[in-house]
């Protein structure tokens, strides 16, 4: 017996292993915006990243700075910031979050497919054909490896213990708990793709008629979402921001959501097939599932529901591949089914492999392009932002740099001075104040203050710069509250009159 345990405990090792450098390449890669081989970051990474530091250096989420993330997003990216000080501390904490994410894929596959040695390649292959860009330090990626795993608790659920009148297990209810809240508390949509699963359970016990198990699950999930819920809420009463904290998290999140509705029905078909591709693959391979395993139609039927929900869910918002890997649970489903329909049969074998491995090259071909591009993108533009951002901001006295607003400016500049902003809605106002009227009339009183003494807004050349010629209520505001004393390429700097 002890021979035993010592084999499975030294097998679980052997995988986090090989995981684990699987991670740590694959993000050394792909993770444009926190590898140490790409020096800018400018996506919303960056956002996150300074949202970190500003945590580190002691401000408060939702009173002195504003994002509509939940506060689990602010602790992770705190921790970064504590690690090293730079972007690499953001790598070391997305390592262990993508190993834990591969190696519940990994579980997944095995029900399917029983060859553990072919189960670890295919679940490689999985995440390398997933998606060819890979930001880094985004919502999903820390939201997924508890998704895997919840998602591993459903299907086994359905392909081991229905047929044999098993219970559904509360500790796996216990654990959705803590998935739901971690996603809530990090990003609140991004509990959605494991969801339809979870409810097409709930549906079968009730069918079943297995009341008590369904109270005890219900109990589970609770307690297990509220043991995660419980730290935030007593911080943030402390912090007297309980209030700004739920409507942060929760109710800004809907009001930014509704206001992306139907955006990449808009965007072409092209567009549309690329951000929806591997959820429409998931879909057509649920659909066969179903058609040719009767043994395992409530899993494929509930496969192919999430699919749909996916895709219907992607039409309503930016067609950004971030947006997409959240679904990464459903296809890891998909890619398990795939392995159970060819491994019987010698010819779909071949057909598949080869099918795989052109996938594969196309989209490590593309990914190399990406990265090149990426490269000499970041090289030839962003470069030059970060130099003409400091040298906007040797205009600014030192004694001065706590008072400066960068208005409708991306995080970076931040990041690249070292200058802590001076007001909560510190990055894109305009974008970020959309959604709200109060929030803008807030902003509009502030410009109009002039507390700021220092404004820094983007220069024609810039290539974030978004304004399309024309001028607001805030543009003429600030023109009679502070005047011209420098500008370059990327900025211009106002100071109050």
């Amino acid at each position: 017996m002890r021979e035993q345990k010592k084999d499975i405990t030294m097998h679980i090792v052997n995988r986090i292993i090989v995981f684990s450098f699987v991670a740590f390449v694959f993000l050394l890669l792909f993770s444009y915006d926190t590898s140490p081989l790409y020096k800018w970051c400018h996506s919303d990474t960056a956002n996150y990243m300074l949202e970190g530091i500003l945590v580190e250096k002691g401000l408060v989420p939702y009173i002195d700075f504003f994002e509509h993330k939940g506060p689990l997003m602010f602790v992770i990216q705190w921790m970064g910031a504590m690690l090293t000080g730079n972007k690499i501390g953001f790598l070391l904490i997305e390592i262990p979050f993508l190993t834990v994410t591969l190696y519940g894929s990994y579980k997944i596959i095995d029900l399917f497919y029983n060859d553990q040695r072919k189960s670890i390649i295919i679940t490689i292959i999985a995440l390398l054909l997933n998606r060819i860009y890979f930001a880094g330090n985004m919502t999903e990626d820390y939201c997924i490896p508890f998704l895997v795993w919840s998602m591993y608790f459903v299907v086994k659920y359905f392909k081991c213990d229905i047929d044999n009148d098993i219970e559904h297990n509360v500790k796996y209810a216990f654990f959705y708990g803590i998935t739901f809240m971690v996603c809530v508390l990090i990003r609140m949509t991004n509990f959605l793709p494991i969801s339809v699963m979870i409810i097409t359970g709930t549906v079968l016990l009730a069918v079943n008629k297995k009341w008590s198990n369904i109270l005890k699950n219900i109990v589970a999930f609770i307690i297990g979402a509220v043991l995660v819920l419980v730290p935030f809420v007593i911080y943030y009463i402390k912090k007297n921001a309980i209030y700004e904290m739920f409507y942060g998290t929760i109710i800004h999140n809907i009001k930014y959501t509704l206001n992306t509705n139907g955006i990449l029905l808009n965007a072409g078909v092209f567009t549309i097939l690329i951000v929806n591709l591997n959820l429409l693959m998931s879909l057509l391979i649920a659909i066969s599932n179903f058609v040719t395993n009767k043994k395992e139609r409530i899993v494929s039927l509930s496969l192919m529901i999430s699919a749909i929900v996916g895709i219907v869910v992607q039409l309503g918002m930016r067609p950004n591949l971030n947006y997409m890997y959240i679904w990464f649970p459903v296809y890891i489903v998909a890619c398990g089914m795939t392995a159970d329909l060819v491994q019987n049969n010698k010819i779909i074998n071949k057909v598949f492999g080869i099918f795989t491995l052109i996938l594969i090259s196309l989209n490590l071909s593309c990914a190399f392009i990406s990265t090149k591009s990426m490269i000499s993108y970041d090289v030839n533009k962003l470069t030059g932002i970060e130099k003409d951002a400091k040298e906007i901001t040797k205009l600014i006295p030192e004694k001065s740099r706590n008072s400066v607003l960068a208005y409708n400016v991306k995080s970076e500049y931040y990041i690249v001075t070292d200058i802590v902003p001076c007001y909560k809605y510190f990055m894109l106002q305009d974008w970020m104040c959309s959604v709200n009227d109060e929030m803008q009339e807030e902003f509009k009183e502030y410009i109009e203050s002039g507390q700021a003494k220092y404004i820094v807004e983007n220069g024609e050349n810039n290539i974030y710069n978004e304004n399309d010629g024309t001028d607001n209520d805030l543009d003429y505001i600030i023109d009679e509250k502070y005047e011209e004393i420098g500008r370059n390429d990327s900025f211009v700097l106002m100071k109050r009159k």
